[in-house]
């Protein structure tokens, strides 16, 4: 599913796991061991992985973050609206109505601080089962927070997901 589009036709990929490892030392010890192999796993299933860099990683326990940049040469400048025409980016799998040839490309340049968290939720609000782990950066001038969780599950449980989500 990471192939089924034209690989120029995506810049950045974020992707996120849960229960990589609910191993019982992985939770005592909040061991991050599991990252590395899946960072070269999931770089190289990306389309053209020669051509990705991974930008962020930040796991807990079982939840892993990952953040890959496609690289391109950094543009002398972004064409403006009016000079190019739509340079909107297409969200969730829509199509783009401007030509990936014509849009402005990603580099490395425009994503600037980034940061990583981690917040645990699970047994007594401090085991890593459960929780979320984010990265936020600036893209451009506008700022950017990619959040996954692995929260309480089942319906009995909502009030415990919405407290936990809002502490």
């Amino acid at each position: 599913w990471l192939a089924a589009h034209d690989p120029e036709e995506v810049d950045l990929y974020c992707i996120g796991f849960q229960e990589l490892d609910n191993s019982g030392w992985a939770l005592l010890l909040g061991d991050t061991s599991q990252s590395p192999p899946w960072e070269l796993a999931v770089r190289s299933n990306l389309p053209k992985p020669e051509q990705c860099t991974l930008v962020a990683a930040q796991q807990l326990v079982g939840m892993l973050v990952l953040l890959y940049l496609r690289k391109h040469e950094p543009q002398s400048e972004l064409p403006s609206s009016s000079a190019s025409g739509d340079n909107s980016i297409a969200l969730f799998g829509e199509p783009s109505s401007t030509p990936s040839h014509s849009r402005p490309k990603l580099n490395t340049q425009m994503i600037k601080r980034v940061a990583t968290s981690v917040c645990a939720t699970g047994f007594m609000g401090v085991m890593g089962n459960k929780g979320a782990t984010a990265v936020r950066f600036d893209l451009g001038d506008t700022p950017v927070c990619l959040v996954n969780c692995h929260l309480t599950p089942h319906v009995g449980n909502l009030a415990r997901r919405n407290s936990d989500f809002h502490n």
